[in-house]
This record gives C-alpha cells, sequence and structure tokens, in this order.
C-alpha cells in the first residue's frame, strides 16, 4: 500500500494498530474506506492464518443519519467467510486458490508457474472494489457513513 491514506482516520489507525494474537471468538472489524464491518475468528490455524466468518449488525440507536451509532451483534452461521493471513504486520484477505497450495505437511508454498519460469505473483489481495482492504483484530463494529 501506499502512504497516502483515505477516508477515515479512525479506521486507517486502526488497521494499523499492534493486532493481539487471534483466538477463536475473537471480534474482527473490516475497515473500509469510512465504513467498518464486523466479524468473527472461527478458526486458527496458526498466528498467521485465521479463518473469520461475518457477524450481523442491528441498529438500536434512534440517531438517525447519525455518526453516533450504537448496534448489536450477532452470530450468523451462515455468514460469509474469509481467509486471512498476518503479512507485514497488517491482516490481509488470503487467495489460496490462485497462488499457494497446501503441500503433504500442511504448509502453503508458492506455486511455480512453469510455462513462464517463474513463482505467480505473491497471492495476498491488497484492495478491493469497495477500498475494504484493512482488518482490526480485538473488536467487532459496524459504522455506516452517511456522508458518502
Amino acid at each position: 500500500m501506499s502512504n497516502i491514506w483515505y477516508g477515515s482516520l479512525n479506521n486507517r489507525l486502526a488497521e494499523r494498530a499492534q493486532q493481539p494474537t487471534p483466538v477463536v471468538g475473537m471480534g474482527v472489524t473490516e475497515c473500509c474506506y469510512s465504513d467498518r464491518h464486523p466479524w468473527e475468528i472461527i478458526e486458527v490455524k496458526d498466528e498467521k492464518h485465521i479463518t473469520i466468518r461475518q457477524m450481523g449488525a442491528e441498529r438500536i440507536d434512534k440517531n438517525g443519519m447519525s455518526d453516533c451509532q450504537e448496534y448489536r451483534y450477532f452470530s450468523k452461521p451462515d455468514g460469509a467467510t474469509r481467509h486471512l493471513v498476518l503479512r507485514n504486520g497488517r491482516w490481509r484477505d488470503r487467495i489460496e486458490e490462485a497462488v499457494y497450495e497446501e503441500d503433504p505437511n500442511g504448509e502453503y508454498v508458492r506455486i511455480f508457474d512453469g510455462e513462464n519460469k517463474r513463482y505467480r505473483k505473491v497471492g495476498y489481495k491488497v484492495t478491493n472494489k469497495l477500498g475494504c482492504d484493512g482488518w482490526s483484530l480485538g473488536r467487532a463494529e459496524e459504522h455506516y457513513d452517511f456522508t458518502f
């Protein structure tokens, strides 16, 4: 990622903060441009590889289109799942099917592209169309920015 910061300062600081050791059940916040979405850890393969599941959030305040928002959070057994990897101190989406494969010892190894005689690009998603590329462990939080 470039040194240019964008979106919510709170989101950028949260995703760059010292991350706690992941444990099953711990909350995770997806930091987008200025919005945030709650997830929970459902599997810890090791301290650098986790699986998370999207949580539900129901707004419980009566503040309307305000930044002062309160939510009730709940687990969604059928929620979307993602695999994250800790790389250079930041959690990233892991794109395992395109770049890495698991060897018989359970380790992830880079795939060598025999046709082009080189390794495929590193398989970590830096950003997506929504600008959601930051993850903060330790707390699940929802926030909708009405100004965008």
